[in-house]
């Protein structure tokens, strides 16, 4: 975390300083807002620490320019003339938070660490944002469309993905003219580790088609590949119903691990499969 600290009194960002580099962070300081922006444009900085009433380029002058070309920079205003209508101009004009002078350094210590906190916390989200769209780009070119046509096969789908994008997932193989070879799952995690684990799963059974169409060797081979891959994590895992329908005969066979079993419509009723069937 780097502050850049201005005040053009020595003793206010020496004590700055001193306060900052007490709580493990970077630091550089600056007398007035002119060599302050100087200073920004030349080097990086999350969070600075400016006084108002400087000479040359003021605080107020500041904040705007340095708004122009870092939205997100977060500003802490230090102003020996605060006041409610002070408080609200420099809020507008972008500063996380102000302080007035003369200030208890425990006071400004719980600002820097308020103003640090809003920064891990807003990076933090931005990643899980970013994970997100990845994730969700990643299962969307992995799941079953449901507007893909198989003769002699009527699909209907209803799927609500959670935000966190865990929660069912599903696809559907045409192996043949006849066959069709269909799973189901539950990923326990969320986000990017879903997909992944999801992946997995897509990429075991694809493997495993050329090799065995039948549900209970495709759901062994894809067991053996997550315990290799998770180890003994218990916190992540895949519930997973496998299914192998011959269009032909309507003959279907499966295999599940912890997931539900399928049920077979008849006329208004619904069967559950007995797992000897």
């Amino acid at each position: 975390m780097r502050f850049l600290i201005v005040d053009d009194k020595e003793v206010i960002t020496e004590l700055l300083s001193a306060l900052v580099g007490s709580m493990g962070y970077s630091y550089q300081c600056a007398s007035d807002g002119l060599s302050a922006y100087d200073l920004f444009c030349k080097q990086p900085f999350d969070i600075i620490i400016t006084d108002l009433m400087m000479p040359g380029m003021k605080g107020d002058k500041l904040i705007k320019k340095v708004r122009e070309r870092d939205s997100d920079i977060i500003i802490i205003v230090i102003t020996g003339y605060a006041s409610i209508e002070t408080a609200i101009d420099v809020m507008k004009e972008g500063a996380f938070d102000f302080i007035k002078k003369p200030f208890h350094v425990s006071e400004i210590q719980l600002i820097i660490k308020k103003a640090v906190d809003f920064h891990q916390i807003r990076d933090k989200n931005r990643k899980y944002s970013d994970e997100m769209k990845i994730a969700q780009g990643l299962r969307n070119k992995l799941i079953y469309q449901p507007d893909q046509s198989i003769s002699g096969l009527k699909i209907g789908v209803e799927a609500i993905f959670l935000e966190e994008l865990g929660g069912d997932v599903y696809n559907v193989i045409q192996l043949d003219k006849d066959n069709v070879f269909i799973y189901i799952g539950d990923v326990s995690s969320r986000g990017v580790s879903a997909s992944l684990l999801f992946s997995m799963v897509h990429t075991v059974i694809n493997e495993s088609i050329p090799i065995t169409t039948s549900p209970q060797e495709v759901l062994s081979r894809v067991n053996s590949s997550l315990n290799s891959y998770l180890g003994g994590d218990t916190y992540n895992f895949v519930t997973l119903l496998v299914m192998k329908i011959n269009l032909r005969t309507n003959l279907m066979t499966y295999a599940r691990a912890g997931h539900n079993r399928p049920l077979i419509s008849r006329g208004t009723e619904l069967i559950p499969c007995s797992d000897s069937d």
